[in-house]
């Protein structure tokens, strides 16, 4: 039978290589194209350098791959060829006998239980099919009722995983070559088969997690078994431990079949039918396939004491042989009829005797089965002991090949095609925080995807196989890596920010604590340290935390301690310098919050200061130019052109709100109203824009609300001041550049003439280190002359870019904002005398600077090119002249109060002194916007021409 067995194997190869090329379409996409690229070349061979003669050869040799090859029918060609000696091997009675015999057995064996539980059904049923069918193509049907009993056998066997995700079909296999003889419905059988099949996904799909829990039980108990096995001299009294040792081996082998059937058969299907996988399998398939790597791991971790064992057992089965085989010798010798038969009978006896006595190699093995097949055929053995002796050969064929079908059975490479699993277990062991120990078994099944690639080229195998692990490898650094360390850092800082809450914070999500605590997690050839990369992210994030705001430095160096003292995490010091007092806000903290910064501060130009507007404590916090220093000092000059990037950012902003405010119809029709206005007045040569319409504008202007609580003519002056604030940050910025330069350039005698430290260096003959050293300080010191002499003017910058954007017919809405300016600065002013009256008060809102409005209306007059346009309205003189008006109107009332009304003194007094006071805040606000505007135009004053233009703004003030 033997022999018949290496038939069915290799005609199951053909019929495999059918089923492989068949599942790659790219294969056959590939050769079209490589046949369509002949026939180009065909076209024109001395285009190509290429001989007709060859190409023609080349395209015939490709006719027979695909006639033989590529069209999946490399087994109906081997069913069909008429090879030689095919006639002498149907006319030879014996072997069609033989043949014939074997499978009748072999339909027989089929139907016996425990032969349908073998460890190997591919291999079974893979033999039969191939040979019954060969056996009908060349010596027709071997026996209708036999192959009846057959077809039924193939009705319960829907399919059979192959390697790959790739699933076989005995049934169809069988009715595709030989289904004339039963004359069934193909296409009807297709579907039931695909019915079946269904079902039967559904099924295990559905009952998963009870196959599990029973495989995983019968690990249990076969690990516990295991630790129980020791290695004793064997005696007659003993024989029933042989037998435990036998059935304790083919137990966890066939444990391992199972459990590996499972798998495969559960993720071919799902990928044969195309079913979505479920979440709870997925897991549960990675925790099946680490129970299998642990089957195997006890047979080699306890191959010393097995190896002594197995050597022992096959002893004492061969003696069982050779009992039997010298009983059956002596009945053959008695027999004294020295025929052929009886001569042949005990040839072969003698041959098995022999070779069982030695080392049992496979060739032995083979050479074994075939004399005592031959004495079985001459009838040597009663039956009896026929079943005695095939027991006895096929556990000695089991414990010899063991190391073998353990390592085969295993092997998972099947996984490199089912690679969407490992995402979702990773996922799995994150979320629910178990089976971290598991990972390093799971990760061996990686060495069985090497065997995908074994024959493939060196460079194939190693882009594929490379490629594969670095997927893998980013899906358990994204799943389970990566978030451990941010998780130990937020628990650590909840820990330490406890005192902010009332109430104990609870966490989410338990700590990975007990990931950091394992041993080194092994990933093939390579261990990952999860403590020490834990260690490393920890010291990297308090160093730069630390560094971002020193302030915060007391709060880092506590979870430092902690993340030693409770999961000894080992992190390194920063060094840095702790907060100083001077600090203040810090420039990183300010360009991140930039937008709330500016509506929470207030400008002052002239000190260059910002105040905030309204605090909680009893204190306001102040950001000054020393404290922007402070921040470059730590940060570098570089965050001087981050910032400028920032503001200009916030600009763009601002400026779209300020377009969409400009055209709103509303405001625009009373903005054209008054641009018709003053053109009318302007041709009767009265040049000054009415103090009255500025302020009948500005009442008109507050009936017009928005979404939020203030007026419109409120919120554009807040729109006006924000941008204005953000150019005065970004003055601050400059000097505060100026001031870390000029403190950084004191060490320096004269940088007029800088001294080159290089050249001296080489001058005295220094080391090559001194050089460099030299080098670089030459360096440093340059970059700091060359910034205190020659520094940007981020001014220029913003007004450049928004200039030409500005300059846009679909921004022409834009140019009538000159005309809302009068009734802005009235705005502006009331807004500025009620805050400084409700310091007194101690109320919120209280402020005495304010001067981001009149920059924002530089700036916004410069970019828009109205400066013209704005002084043509002569606003202040108009203002100036109402004022006087109304003073001396007032005082010559408050005169005549005195001679005929005592009673109207006092009302008229207040009334003058408050007017004075508006009167004298609108001459010192018009005199500092003309000093805004040239500054922001870019003139330079010389510091005398400064201070005498600012002692006259301070004399308009004085009472």
């Amino acid at each position: 039978m033997g022999i018949f067995e290496y038939i069915g194997d290799l005609l199951y190869i053909f019929v495999e290589l059918d089923k492989l090329i068949i599942s790659q379409p790219i294969l056959q996409q590939h050769w079209l194209k490589y046949r369509g690229t002949l026939s180009t070349i065909k076209l024109d061979p001395s285009k190509y350098d290429c001989n007709i003669n060859d190409i023609i050869q080349l395209e015939n040799i490709c006719n027979d791959i695909e006639s033989t090859l590529l069209c999946g029918k490399i087994f109906e060609k081997v069913l069909t060829s008429d090879f030689n000696g095919k006639k002498e091997i149907q006319s030879c009675d014996d072997f069609v006998n033989e043949f014939k015999l074997y499978l009748n057995n072999s339909v027989l064996l089929l139907g016996q239980r425990t032969y349908q539980k073998s460890n190997n059904l591919l291999q079974i049923w893979s033999r039969i099919c191939s040979t019954t069918v060969f056996y009908t193509y060349i010596f027709g049907v071997f026996d209708k009722k036999l192959l009846k009993q057959f077809t039924d056998l193939l009705e319960k066997v829907n399919h059979l995983p192959l390697d790959g995700n790739l699933v076989w079909n005995p049934e169809m296999f069988v009715l595709h070559f030989i289904g004339h003889l039963i004359k069934p419905n193909n296409v009807r059988k297709k579907e039931e088969n695909l019915d079946k099949c269904t079902l039967e996904l559904m099924d295990i799909a559905k009952n998963f997690s009870k196959t599990t829990n029973n495989y995983l039980q019968q690990a249990m108990i076969w690990f516990v078994k295991s630790e129980q096995i020791e290695y004793i001299h064997f005696d007659p009294s003993k024989l029933d431990y042989i037998h435990d040792i036998c059935d304790f081996l083919s137990e966890g082998i066939q444990l391992c079949t199972s459990i590996k059937n499972t798998i495969i058969t559960l993720m071919n299907l799902h990928s044969t039918l195309s079913k979505p996988l479920i979440k709870s399998n997925v897991v549960l398939i990675c925790r099946l396939i680490e129970t299998m790597k642990n089957i195997g791991y006890i047979y080699q971790n306890n191959h010393i004491v097995m190896d002594k064992l197995i050597t022992d057992i096959i002893q004492y089965f061969e003696f069982l042989c050779l009992s039997i085989i010298g009983q059956v010798k002596i009945s053959c010798a008695d027999d004294r009829n020295f025929n052929v038969k009886n001569v042949d009978r005990l040839s072969s006896l003698e041959v098995s005797e022999k070779l069982l006595n030695g080392p049992l190699v496979k060739n032995r093995q083979l050479l074994i089965k075939l004399a005592l097949n031959t004495a079985i055929g001459l009838q040597a053995f009663p039956k009896t002991q026929i079943l005695t002796i095939t027991r006895n050969l096929k556990r000695i064929e089991f414990l010899q090949s063991l190391y073998d079908e353990i390592k085969s059975i295993s092997e998972i490479s099947c996984m490199y095609w089912h690679r969407v699993v490992f995402p979702l277990y990773f996922k799995n062991i994150n979320n629910q925080h178990n089976h971290f120990n598991g990972l390093s078994i799971t990760f061996d099944f990686l060495k069985d995807i090497y065997e995908v690639t074994y024959h493939s080229d060196k460079t194939t195998k190693q882009n594929i196989y490379s490629t594969f692990i670095d997927e893998i490898f980013g899906h358990l650094n994204h799943q389970i890596l990566k978030p451990i360390s941010p998780c130990i850092e937020n628990e650590l800082r909840l820990h330490v920010m406890t005192h902010v809450h009332c109430t104990k914070t609870i966490l989410n999500q338990p700590v990975d604590t007990y990931m950091i605590k394992l041993q080194h997690l092994q990933f093939l050839s390579s261990f990952i340290d999860t403590k020490n990369r834990a260690e490393n992210y920890l010291s990297e994030t308090f160093y730069d935390l630390t560094a971002v705001a020193l302030h915060d430095w007391h709060n880092n160096g506590v979870m430092r301690t902690l993340a030693k003292y409770k999961l000894n995490l080992e992190t390194i010091d920063d060094k840095l310098p702790n907060h100083t007092l001077e600090q203040g806000l810090d420039v990183l903290e300010i360009m991140r919050n930039l937008n709330l910064f500016i509506s929470k501060y207030s400008y002052n130009l002239n000190n260059q200061i910002f105040i905030e507007n309204y605090s909680t404590s009893k204190h306001l916090n102040t950001i000054n130019i020393k404290h922007i220093s402070n921040s470059i000092r730590i940060h570098g000059t570089g965050i001087m052109s981050t910032t400028v990037n920032t503001t200009y950012q916030l600009l763009c902003g601002k400026l779209n709100t300020l377009s969409k405010y400009l055209y709103d119809e509303r405001v625009k029709s009373k903005l054209k109203k008054e641009i018709t206005f003053l053109h009318e007045i302007q041709k009767t040569n009265n040049m000054i824009y009415p103090f009255e319409r500025a302020e009948k504008l500005n009442s008109s202007m507050r009936k017009l609300t928005l979404n939020t609580n203030q007026n419109y003519i409120d919120q554009f002056r807040i729109l006006v001041t924000h941008i204005g604030n953000a150019l005065g940050y970004v003055r601050m910025i400059k000097s505060g550049g100026l001031n870390f330069c000029s403190i950084a350039t004191s060490f320096i005698p004269d940088l007029k003439k800088v001294i080159q430290f290089e050249d001296i260096c080489n001058d005295s003959g220094f080391t090559e280190n001194c050089l460099i050293s030299g080098h670089h300080l030459d360096n440093v010191m340059h970059n700091i002359c060359q910034n205190i002499a020659e520094g940007t003017n981020y001014f220029k910058l913003l007004i450049d870019v928004f200039i030409q954007a500005m300059g846009n017919s679909n921004n022409s809405h834009l140019h009538n904002f000159y005309i809302i300016i009068p009734s802005l600065t009235l705005n502006f002013i009331e807004h500025s005398i009620n805050s400084k009256e409700k310091m007194y008060k101690k109320s919120k809102g209280a402020m005495f600077t304010d001067d981001g409005f009149a920059v924002g209306v530089a700036y916004l007059l410069r970019i828009l090119g109205l400066n013209n346009e704005f002084d043509s309205l002569k606003w202040f003189q108009s203002v100036s002249e109402n004022y006087e008006e109304k003073l001396n109107i007032l005082k010559t009332q408050e005169i005549n109060a005195l001679k005929d009304d005592t009673k109207l003194q006092q009302p008229l007094s207040l009334s003058y002194t408050r007017l004075q006071v508006y009167y004298k805040f609108v001459v010192f606000r018009s005199s500092c916007f003309y000093i805004i505007t040239l500054i922001v135009q870019g003139y330079s004053f010389s510091p005398e021409i400064l201070i005498n233009l600012l002692k006259n703004c301070i004399v308009l003030t004085k009472c």
